[in-house]
C-alpha cells in the first residue's frame, strides 16, 4: 500500500471473482459475446437478443448510498436478468441483492400500464464462501406455499451457484459435471489452470476469449494499481489501527491522517475511528466489519448508527 494504492505483488491473479474483473471483462457492451454464452450456459437457453441496462438504480432520498449492481440486461426481449458476484457471501450480501433485484423489479412494474406476467425475473448470485458441503451446487428459489404444491409469482425466480462446491467438483471424475460447468469454473482459475482448462477443451471459443481477457488484465499496469472498495476499507481500517500503535508510543505527537483527519492524543484518536465508522455506516458497511476495521464495538458502531439516524 503506497500513498492509498495497492501494489500488486509478482505472483498476485486477479479472477473474476471480484466486482473488478468481471465487469471489466463480461460488461462490455461493444463485446457481449462472452457474457452472451455465460448467461446461456447459466439459464440453459439459446439467446437471440440481448440489451444491457442501467446498473446504477434511482436514489430515493438524500443521503441514500450509490446503489451499483453488477449486472442488469434484458434477454430475448421478455427476461429480465440481475447479476452478482458474490467474493464472500454473508446474509448481509444476500439481502442487499435480492432488495436491488425487487427493487428493479417494482421500477419495470411502475413503467408498465398494467402487470405483465408474461416477462421474467432472474436473480442470479455466483457466490464464493458458502462451504462445499452445506449447500447444493444449485439453488433455485421460487415462490411457494408450505407444502410446495402451489408457486406464485411464476415469473419470479432465484438461482443461487456455489462456486465452492462447483471449483471442488471441478476435481471429480464427472466429465458430463466439467462440461456443463466449465464456465463458471474457469472464472476462479490462475492462469496456471485456465491453460489446462484451454487444452482440455481445445477450440472453445469462449474459455480461450475468457483466458486472453483475464491475463491481459492482469498484465496491464493501470489495472495492477486498481483495487476493490472492500480492500479500501480493510487497508484504511489497518492504517488506522497501525496509527493508534504509533500514538501509545508517541503519546501526543500528532502521528499522520486518516480520511483528512489529524491523528492526535487518544481522543483524537478515537474520535478519527468515530468518523470513519459513520462514513462507513453511509456506504452500508455491515457493522461487524466496521469492528473490524475501526477496533471499535459493536455497541459503539450501534450507538453512532442510532445518533445518525
Amino acid at each position: 500500500m503506497i500513498g492509498g494504492i495497492y501494489i500488486k505483488k509478482k505472483d498476485d491473479f486477479y479472477t473474476a471473482k471480484r466486482d473488478i474483473v468481471f465487469k471489466t471483462i463480461f460488461c462490455d457492451e461493444d463485446k457481449p459475446d462472452l457474457l452472451i454464452a455465460l448467461l446461456s450456459s447459466i439459464l440453459e437457453i439459446k439467446i437471440n437478443k440481448f440489451l444491457f441496462l442501467n446498473t446504477e438504480l434511482k436514489i430515493t432520498y438524500i443521503g441514500e448510498r450509490r446503489k451499483i449492481v453488477d449486472l442488469f440486461v434484458l434477454v430475448n426481449d421478455n427476461m429480465y436478468v440481475h447479476l452478482e458476484v458474490n467474493g464472500e457471501t454473508t446474509i448481509e450480501t444476500i439481502f442487499r441483492n435480492y432488495a436491488f433485484f425487487y427493487h428493479q423489479i417494482a421500477t419495470k412494474t411502475l413503467k408498465s400500464e398494467d402487470y405483465n406476467l408474461d416477462d421474467e425475473f432472474i436473480h442470479i448470485d455466483l457466490s464464493y464462501g458458502l462451504g462445499k458441503k452445506e449447500y447444493d451446487i444449485k439453488e433455485v428459489y421460487t415462490f411457494k406455499n408450505e407444502t410446495g404444491e402451489i408457486e406464485r409469482l411464476t415469473n419470479v425466480k432465484g438461482y443461487e451457484f456455489n462456486m465452492d462446491k462447483i471449483s471442488d467438483m471441478w476435481y471429480s471424475e464427472d466429465e458430463e459435471f466439467k462440461s456443463k460447468y466449465k464456465y463458471l469454473v474457469m472464472l476462479d482459475m490462475n492462469k496456471e489452470k485456465l491453460e489446462e482448462l484451454s487444452e482440455k477443451y481445445k477450440g472453445d471459443e469462449v474459455i480461450m476469449a475468457y483466458k486472453t481477457e483475464v491475463i491481459k488484465l492482469n498484465e496491464s499496469e493501470r489495472f495492477a494499481s486498481l483495487v476493490t472498495y472492500e480492500q479500501d476499507i480493510q487497508f484504511m481500517g489497518n492504517t488506522q489501527r497501525n496509527l493508534g500503535r504509533k500514538e501509545g508510543l508517541n503519546e501526543g505527537i500528532s502521528i499522520g491522517r486518516v480520511e483528512g483527519i489529524s491523528i492526535g492524543r487518544d481522543e483524537g484518536l478515537n474520535e478519527a475511528k468515530q468518523k470513519f465508522a459513520i462514513s462507513l455506516l453511509a456506504d452500508g458497511v455491515p457493522i461487524n466489519k466496521i469492528a473490524k476495521y475501526t477496533s471499535l464495538s459493536k455497541k459503539e458502531i450501534k450507538a453512532l448508527k442510532a445518533n445518525k439516524d
